[in-house]
């Protein structure tokens, strides 16, 4: 199903438990393949779900399911791309996902950045520090 990475690294990636799948009955329906940005922060590499199944909540749950392991494995945010002119953004979007920034590769349309952070902090008290200039 995924066409992009060799048999090899797909099978290392399986082992590595970097790859989540949907399957019904025996069929895979959709995966979601991940890696750690920076070494630190999870990252999905590829949201896959087969055409006839789009729509369904497929890839939502997926996700879902992804944020719990990451949040059970103790990471503090998740990150995506999406190219520019696709659709992603906007399911990435309607998850909570904000578009931190972009990248260009020659001849392709900008890739978008996005992040989201699970925030413990109910009460909405800035956690991290402010680096402010001295006057």
């Amino acid at each position: 199903m995924d066409d992009s990475i060799d048999s090899e690294l797909m099978e290392e990636k399986i082992q590595q438990q970097e790859i989540l799948l949907a399957k019904e009955e025996k069929e895979i329906i959709a995966l979601l393949r991940f890696s750690l940005f920076w070494d630190n922060t999870p990252f999905i590499n590829l949201l896959l779900v087969k055409e006839e199944k789009r729509k369904e909540g497929i890839g939502t749950n997926l996700i879902q399911k992804w944020e719990s392991e990451m949040k059970e494995k103790g990471f503090e945010r998740v990150m995506t791309s999406s190219q520019s002119d696709e659709t992603g953004q906007e399911f990435f979007k309607k998850l909570k996902y904000k578009e931190i920034g972009s990248f260009e590769f020659p001849e392709q349309e900008p890739e978008l950045l996005f992040l989201k952070e699970f925030n413990s902090n109910k009460a909405g008290i800035e956690t991290r520090p402010t680096l402010r200039s001295s006057p």
